[in-house]
């Protein structure tokens, strides 16, 4: 009888320490901004990573292995009666077919939540017909980060109802909801049958798809109109207050409600990633299912997300807009120093107002006199910017000891960022100041924050027609 107690006891332990899908006591349900406490290695953003082989990390396994841990142990423990992902089948409620946003309702009775707000009733599962919008990953590197890792990979569906995230637990299985649908998510006719388990996840309703059941239906009737599912039009400021409530997790990844942005300026792109500015201020777009012009002004409506903590909308649908939108100009600048601005940093202990000002300085457009370094890593070349003069002779190979010990920042603009030496010196527009004991005035926005072996560091994006 006690080894079958410590076998149970230490099945849970895997259960928890890996984010299995469970059902917990509602003691610890309270879902916070800051669901963990946690300060541990690197997390990673689909958006942006950039692996720093050259640094010491600390060794961490996969969120992949730390799932099929849990799926083994599920399967060995299923003539268990204790409640989790193998729950009898006999056991579940089949609520049949529903609106979108009649599930969105269902779930908001999972109230047995775990610390990091995520809940999944396994006993209750339901079916919806949707369009395939989105996908978003909120997936960390690490299973240091415990109960927050389950159901990382979201495909979004909607009808003419609402929205709703499916979450899949994991990439590597072919079968899966995410590995075999998001890739067709925002294709006319992607619709879906679809059927899972009830779900909160840091206060939005989800549905859980563990396994293949969902089936692809282009018949399926599904209307939805994505600008009808917007919550309403927002400001450049109405959209960073948005930001602040969104729920993330430990690695500052979350996802919010669908709001629509009408008149802004394509400033710049980088990779699937777009700076929008108002004329004065600026937002970042992640194009999802649209394609944008640099230039040219448009209507947005998409979702609000953040990843490493960093703001954005994720577009799910867009159209020109005929209205003139100025670019910033110099005089919107704020005056600052890399020392003040590196001040300015994210992590979990965080007070809200101290995250809430992080989050608002993504808006801003900065200035400060710089010097300009590089440091390279497996033969490529990163230009950075500090307060102060670093003679050519200081060849740094690292980002932690560049940023932390340096009082640098990196640069997240393609021609300085990962390039060859014969891309910095042909193409880099400030090649000419790098390892050069002359100051010049750079104007930048905040791009994103990562945090590497426990210490921030920051990429800003540099605006070099303000040179």
């Amino acid at each position: 009888m006690k080894k079958s107690f410590l076998l149970m006891m230490a099945i849970g332990g895997i259960l928890a320490s890996c984010g299995a899908p469970i059902v917990v006591d509602s003691s610890s349900s309270a879902t916070s901004r800051r669901p963990f406490s946690y300060n541990t290695s690197e997390s990673s953003s689909e958006a942006e990573s950039v692996s720093a082989s050259s640094e010491s990390e600390e060794t961490v396994k996969t969120v992949e292995t730390s799932i099929s841990v849990v799926e083994k142990s599920s399967s060995e423990q299923a003539s268990s009666t204790s409640e989790s992902s193998s729950t009898p089948s006999d056991d579940v409620v089949d609520l049949g077919l529903k609106t979108i946003s009649e599930v969105r309702e269902l779930c908001k009775n999972v109230t047995d939540l775990n610390s990091a707000g995520i809940g999944v009733n396994m006993k209750a599962k339901v079916t919806i017909h949707g369009l395939a919008l989105s996908k978003f990953s909120l997936v960390k590197t690490t299973s240091k980060f415990g109960l927050d890792v389950s159901m990382p990979y979201k495909t979004f569906f909607g009808d003419e109802t609402g929205f709703i995230a499916c979450a899949s637990p994991s990439t590597s299985d072919g079968n899966s909801l995410w590995g075999k649908v998001a890739d067709y998510a925002g294709k006319d006719g992607s619709t879906y049958e679809v059927t899972g388990y009830l779900s909160m996840y840091l206060g939005q309703p989800e549905l859980y798809v563990p396994s293949k059941t969902y089936t692809y239906d282009n018949t399926l009737n599904v209307k939805c109109d994505i600008p009808s599912l917007s919550n309403g039009d927002i400001s450049f400021d109405s959209f960073y207050e948005k930001a602040k409530a969104v729920n993330y997790n430990c690695a500052g990844h979350g996802y919010g409600d669908i709001y629509t942005v009408k008149n802004v300026l394509c400033y710049e792109k980088r990779n699937d990633v777009y700076t929008f500015t108002d004329g004065h201020k600026f937002m970042k777009v992640v194009k999802g299912n649209c394609t944008f012009i640099e230039g040219k002004t448009y209507d947005i409506t998409g979702y609000v997300t953040t990843q490493s903590w960093s703001p954005a909308i994720t577009a799910l649908k867009s159209s020109l807009s005929e209205e003139a939108v100025a670019e910033p100009t110099k005089s919107d600048a704020t005056e600052t120093t890399i020392t003040a601005f590196k001040k300015i940093q994210s992590s979990q202990d965080d007070t809200s107002s101290k995250m809430d000002a992080y989050i608002d300085g993504f808006k801003n457009l900065y200035k400060a006199s710089v010097y300009a370094s590089y440091y390279t890593v497996n033969g490529k070349y990163y230009v950075t910017i500090s307060d102060n003069y670093y003679s050519s002779k200081t060849e740094l190979s690292s980002r932690t000891t560049a940023q932390n010990t340096w009082g640098m920042v990196d640069i997240a603009n393609n021609n300085y960022w990962n390039v060859s030496w014969d891309q910095l010196c042909n193409y880099c527009p400030v090649a000419d100041y790098v390892n050069v004991e002359t100051k010049f005035d750079l104007y930048f926005m905040p791009y994103q924050q990562e945090y590497l072996s426990k210490k921030p560091v920051w990429k800003v994006f540099v605006f070099d027609n303000l040179l």
